[in-house]
């Protein structure tokens, strides 16, 4: 994966992270070589993924075990919140997810302990709302 061609050269992005959740998730970041990303996979290479519960009525797995973790670390934080990267790294251990959540940190040049989970999420947008309909500009 070439993330350079479109992102880091035209400046795009400054840092990245990459979260895979399915099976053999780890596979999917092998090959991303650009600077400045962290990617984070919830099974590992030859590993299964798994759900977290189901859903009786639908007859369907309605959450992967990584993504409900997550999301209920992610629930705690706020604008102003001090909790960190590697605190959201550590969301799902094994025992939890019961697969090995790989994490790749040798393209980022930070510690994770010291980045502030606010730097990829929990910012607040302000949305202003259009009241004409815009027409695409195709050339």
């Amino acid at each position: 994966m070439q993330l350079n061609k479109c992102g880091k050269k035209t400046g795009i992005y400054h840092e990245l992270m990459l979260i895979v959740d399915t099976c053999q998730a780890a596979s999917m970041y092998q090959k991303i070589y650009s600077p400045n990303v962290i990617a984070l996979g919830s099974s590992m290479i030859g590993e299964d993924s798994l759900s977290h519960h189901l859903d009786s009525t639908l007859g369907v797995y309605m959450i992967d075990r990584y993504t409900y973790y997550a999301l209920g670390f992610l629930q705690s934080v706020w604008p102003n919140s001090n909790r960190t990267l590697a605190e959201f790294l550590a969301c799902c251990p094994k025992s939890k997810c019961l697969s090995t959540v790989r994490v790749r940190t040798d393209l980022f040049n930070k510690d994770p302990s010291k980045v502030l989970i606010t730097d990829f999420f929990g910012s607040v947008r302000n949305i202003a709302y259009l009241q004409e309909k815009l027409e695409p500009d195709i050339a």
